[in-house]
């Protein structure tokens, strides 16, 4: 209020000094020379200081109105460093967040070395950040060279392995965006966005992550949204790449490429492993040993590449025969073993002859079409506390398979003490552990 009287006072004193002036004027009738002619008058002196008044006032409201522009633009100055620096948090946040999610994706590789598990989690930290309804991963199949689903997560569930045959997967832009190593972008009519980002590790291409999100919003908002989500996924998928190569390289290093087994050196490590925490805790343990019967015989009747398939088709055979918890092993060239924790000789010996049974139903066809049919002998060993190292266990192991072998082939022994008495064999009562060639079964063709 006070503020509005000083500026009235203000603008109404030039305003009456003008006035005084003005009647003065009118009153000496027009004559100037009698209007001024006393220079010293108080309306000559009035008149002058209204003008002088007039022209600071002026100036002081060009003053005020510079003042005021400059305050507009600083202001305008502070509103966009403030912007600049809500824009520079924002990054900053989903900076934080990519790598809080690559510190989660390297402690997964930490802890974890299972492809499906590894893949399960990477799928549940991707969709955390990106704050996306489903993520899938593919992987490119090596023999199809084409790429298939290997997990796929919605929400909190997640579905790998074998469990994806069963759920229906989109691939849109996958391919391309596999085809031309780029991102791929689709926005469809309910207002949710599908990526498509190409994964590589060490110029390899492994596959794609695709993203589903629901983008809202006005047009910039939705443009914001996806590229922040396109940012993240790119900054990302470096990252998924390695955890998704990691295992591939492990498995590499000890998984037979023929049999799909693992190797020996792999065996040694792990053998090692389990028989001495049966040792420390008491707990059972079994060893079996595979030998393919006349694997030599039918390498140089019909060639090596049907030995091959034989090794392949016995691999895949076994590991469909197996408990969650055991492994197998190529031990040698036609030589295969078996580690079962927590089994004992009568379990592993249930698990031997559903692979001895299962392969001796099978027929494999040769080049020419002939119908062949292979066995294998089986030796079971079980753990007993007297051991003292895992080489005992193994040749246990050996040596039933040695009396399977000589009693026929085509069947399993348990490792007994008795097991190689000084009778011949074909006089030997064979021990109750000892399975028989069940009579003949209408083969499974392959």
């Amino acid at each position: 209020m006070k503020k509005t009287l000083r500026l009235i006072s203000i603008l109404c004193l030039p305003v009456a000094l003008l006035a005084l002036a003005t009647t003065h004027f009118y009153e000496a009738r027009f004559n100037i020379d009698q209007l001024f002619a006393n220079k010293g008058g108080p309306l000559t002196i009035a008149a002058i200081l209204a003008g002088l008044y007039c022209l600071g006032l002026l100036i002081y409201v060009s003053y005020l109105k510079e003042r005021l522009a400059r305050s507009v633009g600083e202001r305008e100055k502070i509103l966009k460093i403030g912007d600049f620096y809500a824009e520079k948090s924002e990054s900053m946040q989903g900076d934080l967040e990519v790598l809080s999610a690559v510190r989660n994706l390297t402690s997964i590789l930490a802890d974890e070395m299972q492809l499906d598990a590894i893949l399960s989690q990477v799928t549940q930290v991707v969709a955390e950040v990106t704050e996306c309804t489903q993520v899938t991963i593919f992987m490119i199949d090596e023999a199809t060279r084409l790429p298939i689903p290997r997990a796929h997560r919605v929400g909190d569930t997640c579905v790998t392995g074998d469990d994806l045959r069963s759920v229906s997967i989109g691939d849109t832009n996958v391919a391309d965006a596999i085809e031309h190593q780029t991102i791929m972008r689709m926005l469809d009519a309910e207002d949710q966005v599908t990526l498509a980002v190409p994964l590589s590790a060490d110029q390899e291409l492994l596959g794609a992550l695709q993203l589903v999100a629901p983008i809202t919003g006005e047009v910039s908002q939705k443009s914001e949204r996806m590229e922040r989500i396109e940012s993240m996924s790119m900054s990302l998928a470096k990252h998924v790449s390695i955890a998704i190569k990691t295992p591939i390289l492990y498995n590499r290093a000890v998984v037979d490429g023929l049999t799909g087994l693992y190797t020996r050196r792999h065996f040694a490590r792990q053998i090692e492993t389990q028989f001495s925490a049966s040792l420390r805790l008491s707990r059972p343990m079994s060893l079996i040993l595979l030998d393919l019967d006349n694997f030599k015989s039918h390498n140089d009747t019909h060639g090596h590449l049907f030995g091959d398939r034989v090794l392949t088709t016995t691999g895949q055979l076994i590991l469909n025969s197996l408990r969650g918890y055991d492994t197998a092993y190529r031990y040698g060239g036609e030589e295969i073993c078996v580690i079962l924790p927590e089994a004992d000789a009568d379990a592993a010996f249930k698990v031997a002859e559903r692979i001895r049974q299962k392969l001796a139903r099978k027929v494999l066809r040769t080049q020419q079409r002939a119908r062949v049919t292979v066995t294998l002998s089986a030796g079971v060993a079980e753990f007993e506390t007297g051991m003292k190292a895992y080489v005992d266990l193994i040749a246990r192991a050996d040596e039933a398979l040695y009396a399977a072998k000589g009693r026929g082939k085509n069947r399993t022994c348990i490792w007994e003490k008795t097991l190689h008495d000084n009778l011949p064999a074909d006089t030997r009562r064979a021990p109750e552990s000892e399975s028989k060639p069940a009579p003949p079964r209408a083969p499974d063709p392959s």
